[in-house]
């Protein structure tokens, strides 16, 4: 590495005031003239930072953008190690924590550049050294995520260098419409992994069990304070979803248009029309999601449940289009996590949002009740700021609800139940 003086101590030194202050700097820190030694400096009593400029830079050699671990020593020796993403070969600030006010100056001793490859290889090294239950690997330009015996594809990955901490982001499909995200919190020996379990909130994952076709992961929940309980994450392999995502666009296929039946509580009663094809593909669906997740995969009741959310939103999507709206986009607010709005549609440039349930006739009721409230509820109390972001104006909300036929009981229904309402910010 190069050697570079701090700007502040001038290399030329030309009276014996300036001579005597820089004798003592290199005593206390047992330094050589030559040294890169780097003064700190206050932000409006908010944070302590030192300043690399691109004459810093390119002496001890960063001579292209990456993302780097620059080492620092205080005058007492301790080691600080910070992440900085070097965007371009100029001015950049590496933020030092708080606890070392008192020093005046740090020596810049050493740099790692850090490039997703060498990620790679480190955590195949930990994954056989010390035994840890994740790594990546990469073929054929494509990137997959291993937990213990399952592989899966990795849809989307980042870099992320904070400060103290450097964040590889991998985005993994749990299901064939659900995004998990999960970030693997690099230390040199000491990596961890963890799930994004809100907008911004990253949970550790404390436990990791998989076959070749599952994996399950483990997190500990702290809604209720003090208490923690263990959650779990279930993933199946796209092949095992692929005949339900296929079944489900068939069976939409299969719907032969909407009559009008009646008004009813204020409420707009469709039939859809299935084939005596789709009813029966519909029944098998139905039997199959519960024989291999309730019965043969218990603890997979979660995922029972999203195939058939996912069968009631493209429902839902087919009805819409039909009856003159465009449909525009689902589960908004955060797709990955099924959080937020179900639909939103347009028709004549008005905005509608829609949440969808869909339920067997018995339970029709119950889930008009609760599509109703949770409507207004994230448009009223939860979501109000973010629906003046969207885009056109939003002038309604209402609910879609479908019911359906299961095979097994003496009901024979297939009908929507529509109802909107004109949206007014409270």
């Amino acid at each position: 590495m190069g050697q570079y003086r701090a700007k502040r101590y001038k290399r030329y030194r030309k009276t014996s005031e300036e001579k005597e202050e820089e004798d003592k700097i290199e005593e206390a820190y047992g330094i050589e003239w030559m040294d890169i030694l780097l003064d700190i400096r206050n932000y409006k009593n908010k944070y302590n930072y030192i300043l690399l400029t691109k004459q810093i830079l390119e002496e001890i050699g960063v001579n292209k953008p990456g993302i780097y671990r620059f080492t620092l020593e205080t005058p007492n020796g301790e080691k600080i190690e910070i992440f900085r993403e070097i965007s371009k070969i100029g001015k950049h600030v590496l933020i030092i924590p708080k606890r070392y006010s008192d020093a005046q100056y740090v020596k810049l001793i050493d740099f790692k550049e850090y490039t997703l490859e060498k990620i790679i290889k480190q955590l195949g090294r930990l994954n056989e050294k010390r035994n840890i239950d994740y790594k990546i690997t990469k073929e054929n330009d494509t990137l997959y995520l291993h937990l213990q015996n399952y592989r899966m594809r990795v849809e989307r990955y980042g870099l992320k260098a904070h400060s103290r901490a450097l964040y590889l982001d991998v985005n993994i499909k749990i299901t064939p419409m659900r995004t998990l995200t999960l970030r693997i919190n690099i230390h040199d020996d000491n990596p961890e992994l963890l799930v994004k379990r809100g907008k911004e909130k990253y949970t550790k994952i404390v436990e990791i069990k998989s076959t070749k076709k599952t994996a399950s992961l483990a997190y500990y929940d702290t809604k209720k304070r003090g208490v923690k309980t263990i959650q779990h994450i279930n993933i199946v392999s796209m092949e095992y979803y692929k005949k339900y995502s296929e079944l489900i666009r068939q069976i939409v296929k299969e719907i032969d248009g909407y009559d009008f039946l009646k008004v009813w509580r204020g409420v707009r009663v469709y039939e859809y029309k299935l084939t005596d094809i789709g009813k029966n593909l519909i029944d098998y669906l139905l039997d199959k999601i519960y024989k291999d997740y309730y019965i043969e995969r218990k603890g997979f009741g979660q995922e029972a449940k999203e195939i058939k959310e996912d069968l009631g939103m493209e429902i839902a999507s087919n009805f819409l289009t039909s009856m003159g709206w465009e449909y525009k986009e689902k589960y908004i607010i955060d797709p990955s996590s099924r959080k937020g709005f179900d639909l939103l549609a347009v028709k004549d440039n008005i905005g509608y949002l829609f949440e969808v349930k869909i339920t067997e006739p018995s339970f029709r009721n119950k889930a008009i009740k609760r599509a109703m409230d949770e409507i207004r509820k994230q448009a009223y109390k939860m979501y109000r700021e973010f629906i003046d972001t969207l885009y056109p104006k939003i002038g309604y909300i209402g609910f879609i609800v479908i019911t359906f036929h299961y095979s097994w009981r003496s009901l024979n229904e297939y009908k929507v139940y529509f109802w909107v309402e004109r949206y007014e910010k409270r």
